[in-house]
C-alpha cells in the first residue's frame, strides 16, 4: 500500500512539472508591446504573411490553440530570436487568447 501511494505521489509530481504554465494576460500584453507591437501592428493595419496583425494572430490561435506557443518556442525568420521562457510564452498565449477574434 505504501509503495502504491509513493508511486502516485511521484506520478502527480511528474505530471505537475510537465504541465504548461498558466499565463497572465496583463503580463502578456506588456510583453507583446515590448517585443511584438512594432512589427505586428496591434491596432490593425496592413496584414502581411511576414508580420500579421495581432487580430490575425488571435484568429490563427483560435483555429489552432497551440499555434502561438509552438511558434514562440521555435520562431523562424524573419522573426528575431526572442529568448522567451515558458512563463513569458504562457503570458503571451493568455493575452492573445483574450483578444477578440475577427
Amino acid at each position: 500500500m505504501r509503495t502504491a501511494l509513493l508511486s502516485c505521489i511521484a506520478l502527480l509530481a511528474t505530471a505537475h512539472a510537465m504541465a504548461k504554465p498558466v499565463g497572465d494576460a496583463s503580463r502578456g500584453a506588456a510583453l507583446t508591446q515590448r517585443w511584438c507591437a512594432a512589427c505586428h501592428q496591434p491596432d490593425g493595419g496592413v496584414v502581411t504573411d511576414a508580420a500579421p496583425t495581432f487580430a490575425r494572430i488571435a484568429e490563427k490561435a483560435k483555429q489552432d490553440p497551440a499555434y502561438i506557443r509552438a511558434f514562440l518556442n521555435h520562431p523562424h525568420a524573419p522573426m528575431p530570436p526572442l529568448d522567451l521562457d515558458q512563463v513569458e510564452i504562457a503570458d503571451i498565449v493568455a493575452y492573445f487568447d483574450g483578444l477578440p477574434k475577427p
